[in-house]
């Protein structure tokens, strides 16, 4: 997912008011400049205290009759409080395959992908846009690929969408 792409969502969301964060749908239109490109779609579900979150998102973009890119990317994230608790996406990224599977437990968060496995603390955040949690951190959890990134959020202001 590109920072462009990231970036513009995170603006979007910060924009609207928080919602309980109770059964929530997010549903968006990606544009490349002003050509949409394909849809993101985020369903957050309150399970007994735990939050359950399901990303989908699906992106073609065409140059003429030939399609130059292909984006297609699945996410399940279990949450307790403002931790992951387990985690399970694969994407394909214009034919290159990712899978990140997660699981807390005992202290850590263990991140498995295709590459190997790592052992991170034990409340790791992905980018998880509706969590005011994610604001304060300083490493994020990329759902693609399992890459610990890091971040510095800032506050810059308000600009009106056109």
């Amino acid at each position: 997912m590109s920072k462009i792409f990231r970036r513009s969502l995170l603006a979007a969301l910060l924009i609207a008011p928080w919602p309980a964060l109770a059964n929530h749908t997010w549903d968006f239109r990606v544009f490349l400049d002003e050509k949409e490109i394909g849809t993101h779609r985020f369903d957050l579900i309150d399970r007994n205290g735990e939050r359950e979150l399901i990303s989908e998102a699906r992106m073609k973009v065409k140059l003429l009759f030939v399609t130059a890119y292909t984006y297609d990317h699945r996410d399940v994230e279990h949450w307790q409080g403002d931790c992951l608790s387990k985690l399970s996406s694969t994407t394909d990224d214009n034919g290159e395959k990712h899978r990140v599977d997660v699981q807390r437990g005992e202290g850590a968060t263990i991140v498995q992908t295709l590459e190997g496995t790592q052992r991170l603390g034990e409340c790791v955040l992905t980018f998880a846009y509706w969590n005011p949690a994610m604001l304060r951190q300083t490493q994020l959890l990329n759902s693609q690929d399992g890459e610990l990134v890091k971040v510095k959020i800032t506050d810059a202001g308000v600009d009106p969408i056109v």
